[in-house]
């Protein structure tokens, strides 16, 4: 973990009314990382044959891991954030979720190539993997928009304390705007799915419901 942000002020900058709505990730945007992972897969279940089958393509380490990355980086975002450099300590924690979630994405689109080979006679489950393999593609988008804060929070800390705020506004809320987009896309996909007769695994089903 790296060590927090030190102030060469007595009062670190304040992040303004502004920048605290943007201090993390939204909530939203917690829903979607590694929602594939997690819910998901264990979703589809219903959805497929045999335990036999599933052997064929289902990666199981997967899903534990996802689950308690999830948990770790909704514990850092829930925590206040005051100042720039509580949110250049609270992002920089999350370095190595981010890293590790990183592989995960890749081991997903591997387990979803697996399973469209494993039901390649079935058309359902194929076009159900189709939108998994594009909602898992936003998790790799979302993990890329988290390393470039995670770039800029490391920024900030090599900064003077009086220049921290000013770049945290120029640089910080246009990557949280793209967070957001990469929420609004990942459920507008999970819409489609449904409109377009998908059964949608359970979980996914309620967040596309809970999201209108």
């Amino acid at each position: 973990m790296s060590e927090e942000p030190q102030s060469v002020q007595a009062e670190p900058p304040a992040v303004p009314s502004g920048s605290k709505k943007r201090r993390g990730l939204t909530v939203g945007s917690i829903l979607v990382f590694l929602w594939a992972f997690w819910m998901g897969w264990n979703g589809w279940k219903p959805f497929t044959s045999s335990e036999k089958a599933r052997s064929q393509w289902e990666d199981k380490t997967i899903a534990p891991r996802a689950a308690v990355l999830r948990q770790k980086l909704s514990e850092i975002e829930s925590r206040p954030v005051n100042t720039v450099d509580d949110y250049v300590s609270n992002t920089l924690e999350t370095k190595a979720v981010v890293d590790e979630a990183k592989g995960l994405t890749q081991r997903q689109m591997a387990m979803i190539a697996h399973f469209k080979q494993a039901y390649s006679d079935n058309a359902s489950d194929g076009r159900m993997a189709d939108y998994m393999m594009r909602l898992t593609e936003k998790d790799e988008q979302l993990m890329q928009l988290l390393a470039d804060e995670i770039d800029r929070a490391n920024t900030i800390k090599g900064l003077p304390a009086p220049n921290r705020l000013a770049y945290y506004d120029a640089n910080v809320p246009p990557i949280k705007e793209k967070e957001a987009q990469i929420m609004r896309d990942w459920m507008a996909i999970t819409k489609e799915a449904k409109a377009n007769g998908i059964p949608l695994p359970p979980n996914l089903d309620l967040a596309t419901t809970s999201n209108r």
